[in-house]
């Protein structure tokens, strides 16, 4: 009787034992599972290589003027936006509502360059990060902005635009190599093509005077321009159309930027890339950082425009050598504008977090062409549109 009597109780034991491990255990995961953030980023394999930051203190972001008419930039307010676009660091929040705090609690003050309503707060605290947007390019016209600042030195702690040494990057596209190749098929991207080149442009007065270089560009290759600087119509509000008119027609795009100043790459290039053309590009930045080999065709690594259309007419000669320019398609996708407006915000909030030494800026520099942009005295320049 009592050896059964301790059989039983050394079993009770043992259960006890197991079942005790086993809640530990559970409670153990989902105490690890509620520290670590198993979501993937929105961006990266990589993202996580530093740890995430959900608590802490929260960072104010005061939206001072408009981005196009947009309060909150597209982004949204409150702390949300940040948790739902998975920043590795989202203890951050944003406000439109300039009462909402006072000022000196702030965190960063954003201020867009484009924006009609140019005022500045009248008090300007140490605390506060002030960070410039800027999304044109310096030779851009500013004169409301230049005149309204009147020769002040406003300066910056922070910027946030397409150049490549912005603090906060917030490029127009950005190409990124897939995790896994698409499945390669054979295709003849020139079959069916009956058009060599079109050019949809609407400004036809530009700083960087590409409409001189198409005009003498149409010496030798035939381009359809569309919008009001040619006779072609393709409506914006109809871009599928207009798309797949390119798509079916042409084989190539004129991917002028309106300013040859330093990184200014806009969707006059991204855009294209998407398609099934290959972009002619005519830009102040280097296109090997931003886009996969061999998928452009730069205009100012040419001598001339002549050697420029040569070139266009030898490859709409050999399909095989045109067909060199879409290889790059399974291996690379493009990232769109609501990743990449994500992508800058969650910057903004993990420099606030991390960032204790901000520099200065001068506004003023921002804008100056003579270092930011290409002259049309530049002998390259002028070598290539002057034939």
């Amino acid at each position: 009787m009592f050896v059964k009597y301790t059989e039983q109780r050394f079993l009770s034991l043992v259960i006890a034992f197991h079942m005790t491990a086993f809640v530990t255990l559970v409670w153990f995961l989902k105490r690890f599972e509620a520290s670590v953030n198993f979501q993937p980023s929105y961006l990266e394999n990589h993202a996580h290589s530093r740890p995430a930051v959900h608590d802490g203190p929260l960072k104010k972001i005061l939206l001072w003027n408009d981005f196009y008419g947009k309060l909150d930039y597209g982004f949204g307010t409150g702390r949300e936006p940040f948790q739902a676009a998975g920043c590795r660091v989202d203890a951050c929040m944003v406000t439109i509502d300039r009462n909402l705090f006072p000022l000196e609690e702030v965190d960063a003050l954003v201020w867009h360059t484009r924006s009609r309503d140019v005022s500045m707060p009248e008090r300007r605290s140490p605390h506060t990060r002030y960070v410039l947007v800027a999304r044109e390019s310096p030779g851009h016209n500013y004169s409301h902005f230049l005149d309204v600042i009147g020769g002040q030195r406003l300066t910056f702690n922070w910027s946030f635009s397409y150049a490549d040494d912005s603090e906060i990057r917030y490029p127009y596209g950005r190409v990124i190599r897939r995790e896994a190749p698409l499945e390669r098929r054979p295709r003849n991207y020139a079959e069916g093509k009956t058009k060599l080149a079109a050019w949809f442009v609407s400004n036809c007065n530009t700083e960087s005077k590409r409409e001189n270089l198409a005009k003498t560009l149409q010496k030798w290759v035939t381009v359809d321009v569309y919008g009001s600087c040619g006779p072609y119509r393709c409506a914006q509000a109809n871009w599928r159309e207009c798309h797949a008119l390119l798509n079916a027609t042409y084989k190539f795009y004129l991917s002028f930027e309106n300013s040859l100043c330093r990184d200014y790459v806009t969707e006059k290039f991204f855009t294209p890339l998407l398609l099934d053309v290959v972009p002619v590009v005519y830009g102040y930045a280097n296109y090997s950082r931003l886009a996969p080999p061999h998928s452009y065709i730069d205009a100012l690594s040419f001598n001339t425009t002549r050697d420029l259309a040569e070139y266009l007419l030898y490859l709409d000669k050999n399909d095989t050598a045109y067909n060199e320019y879409f290889r790059w398609k399974p291996y690379y996708e493009q990232l769109n504008q609501h990743d990449l407006r994500a992508k800058a915000f969650c910057d903004l909030c993990e420099r606030l977090h991390s960032d204790r030494e901000p520099k200065n800026h001068d506004v003023n520099s921002w804008f100056d062409e003579e270092t930011q942009c290409l002259s049309q005295e530049d002998s390259r320049i002028k070598q290539l549109i002057s034939e």
